[in-house]
């Protein structure tokens, strides 16, 4: 599944309400009319995608839960968490050992 201009709506608008956000408000934070939020919202229109990346930074998610709806499942989200945490474990050791090491040569 593509993008699909209904879908997007219902998840700016999702994503609008559930954090108490008016229309208003929203069209003024992404430099658009209320009018626009409103033609988004239903469906009625397609967002050029810069509009799209500023919307799903607002609110935190990713471009593709914005416009296609789904999440990834949790067990690939905890899994590419645990990668990133061994990551930064080997990264910080690596930079750790290698302060050990300036303070050596002094």
């Amino acid at each position: 599944m593509g993008y699909n201009a209904e879908v997007c709506g219902h998840m700016i608008k999702e994503l609008r309400e559930s954090r108490s956000i008016s229309r208003t408000i929203f069209a003024d934070d992404m430099g658009i009319t209320r009018h626009y939020v409103s033609v988004l919202e239903g469906g009625n229109r397609d967002a050029s995608i810069d509009l799209l990346c500023n919307i799903a930074d607002y609110f935190g998610v990713s471009l593709d839960y914005l416009i296609r709806g789904k999440r990834l499942p949790s067990d690939v989200v905890r899994s590419r968490i645990e990668e990133a945490v061994r990551i930064l474990q080997v990264v910080e050791k690596e930079l750790g050992e290698g302060s050990r090491d300036i303070s050596k040569k002094d």
